[in-house]
C-alpha cells in the first residue's frame, strides 16, 4: 500500500516529543488552551497545520495519531488547540454552538487567533496552513473552513458533520444519526447563508469509518456535498475506486483533488493509524494499517514527490454518480442543524470501537445536561 510504502521512507522515531505550551496568544473568546510545535532546527518558511482533538481527548492527540514525528520528518509547524472542562465537560469542541462557530466569536475566534499569533513568532507559508480534526475536531475543522476561508489552503476532517449541521445540542443528535438529508445547495446555504466570501473555498478530504457507530458515515456524503457545492463541482464525483479496505470519490480539477473521500471498511469512530510507522493506537486512535495523518498531509502536499491531491493510488475510474444528491433529501429535521449531519455525537465520542480505557464518555444528550458553559 502506498501508505506504507511513503511511511518507510520518513522513518519515524518512537521518542515522545512534547509540545510547547502558549501560555498568552492574545484575545481568546473561547477560552482554550494553546500549545505549539516547531521542528529542531527547522530553517525556512514552514506550512502550518493546525491540529483538534476528539472528545475525552486532549492535546496529546497530535502525538498519538502521528502528526508530531511527521513534523520534525516534513518540516512544517503544528499548533495544537485544547479543550477545557469549564467550557465542555467531555472535553468537546463546541462545534454546535452558535456563539463557537461563527466567524470571530467564541472557540473559532480562538482558534484563528492561534495561528496568527504562531505566525507572529514564526516564518509562516501563508498559502499553506490547514486544519485537521475527528469527531467533535472534525467538525469544528468544517467549521473553521467554512468561517476563515481564507486563512486555510485545505482541511482533513475524521469522523466529523458539515458545518451548521446543528446549532444547537437537540439538532446535534439528528447530526449524528444522519436521520435526514440535505441537497448540495442546501448544504452549501449552510456556509454562504452566514459567511460572505468571494475567494476560493479551501480543498477538503473526509476520512470515515463504514461501521462507526458514534457519528454515521453518511455524514461523509454530506460534507462532500457541501464543500463540492461551495466549489462549484458536480454531485458526481471525477472517480471512484475501491482498493481494499478505502472506497475513494474524488473531484479533481485540472489534475488536483479539490474535494475527496474516503471511507474505511469495517473502521468506528476514530482516526486511522498504521503503527508503528505512523502513530499509536488506542482510544480513538485505530491500528487500520491505513495511516490518515499521512493520508490528509499527503492530500495537502507536504509530503515530497506528491502533488496536492495525488496520494492514495485509487484507480482515476468510474465515477458513478457518487455522492450524489445526498441520499434521497428527506426533510429538514430540526430546522437548522439537522441532518445528514455528523453530529458528532459529540461526547458521544464514546463509542469507540477501539480498545478505550475512557468509558466514562457519555451521549451527546447526556453531555447537554452535563455541560457547564462559559459566560
Amino acid at each position: 500500500m502506498k501508505y506504507t510504502l511513503l511511511a518507510s521512507l520518513v522513518l519515524l522515531s518512537s521518542t515522545a516529543h512534547a509540545l510547547t505550551q502558549v501560555g498568552d496568544f492574545g484575545d481568546n473568546p473561547g477560552a482554550l488552551t494553546m500549545f505549539e510545535h516547531v521542528p529542531a532546527g527547522f530553517v525556512g518558511v514552514m506550512p502550518l497545520v493546525l491540529v483538534l482533538h476528539g472528545c475525552a481527548q486532549d492535546s496529546d492527540y497530535a502525538q498519538d495519531v502521528g502528526l508530531v514525528d511527521f513534523a520534525d520528518e516534513l518540516g512544517f509547524g503544528l499548533v495544537v488547540a485544547q479543550q477545557v472542562g469549564s467550557n465542555n465537560v467531555n472535553g468537546c469542541f463546541n462545534w454546535f454552538e452558535p456563539n463557537d462557530a461563527r466567524p470571530g466569536l467564541g472557540e473559532a475566534a480562538s482558534l484563528a487567533n492561534m495561528i496568527v499569533d504562531f505566525k507572529a513568532r514564526h516564518d509562516v507559508d501563508n498559502g499553506r496552513v490547514f486544519v485537521t480534526g475527528l469527531s467533535a475536531g472534525g467538525a469544528m475543522t468544517a467549521v473553521m473552513l467554512a468561517v476563515d476561508p481564507e486563512v486555510f489552503a485545505a482541511g482533513a476532517v475524521f469522523a466529523g458533520v458539515p458545518y451548521r449541521c446543528a446549532t444547537n445540542l437537540t439538532s446535534a443528535l439528528s447530526c449524528n444519526t444522519a436521520s435526514a438529508t440535505k441537497t448540495q445547495a442546501e448544504w452549501a446555504a449552510r456556509v454562504t447563508d452566514v459567511v460572505e466570501y468571494n475567494g476560493a473555498w479551501p480543498r477538503l478530504l473526509v476520512v470515515h469509518g463504514s461501521a462507526d457507530g458514534t457519528v454515521n458515515v453518511k455524514n461523509a456524503d454530506d460534507l462532500t456535498l457541501q464543500f463540492t457545492g461551495l466549489h462549484g463541482l458536480p454531485t458526481t464525483p471525477t472517480s471512484l475506486s475501491t482498493v481494499a479496505p478505502l472506497t475513494t470519490k474524488r473531484w479533481r480539477v485540472n489534475g488536483v483533488d479539490v474535494v475527496k473521500s474516503v471511507v474505511v471498511a469495517g473502521m468506528g469512530h476514530g482516526t486511522p493509524v498504521d503503527p508503528p510507522s505512523c502513530g499509536t493506537a488506542g482510544a480513538f486512535v485505530l491500528d487500520t494499517d491505513f495511516c490518515g495523518s499521512l493520508a490528509a498531509l499527503e492530500f495537502f502536499g507536504l509530503v515530497d514527490g506528491d502533488e496536492p491531491g495525488e496520494g492514495e493510488g485509487e484507480g482515476e475510474g468510474e465515477g458513478e454518480g457518487e455522492a450524489g444528491e445526498g441520499e434521497g433529501e428527506a426533510g429538514e429535521g430540526e430546522g437548522e442543524g439537522e441532518g445528514e449531519g455528523e453530529g458528532e455525537g459529540e461526547a458521544g465520542e464514546g463509542s469507540c470501537d477501539c480498545s478505550s480505557t475512557s468509558t466514562g464518555v457519555v451521549g451527546i444528550a447526556l453531555l447537554a445536561i452535563l455541560r457547564r458553559r462559559r459566560r
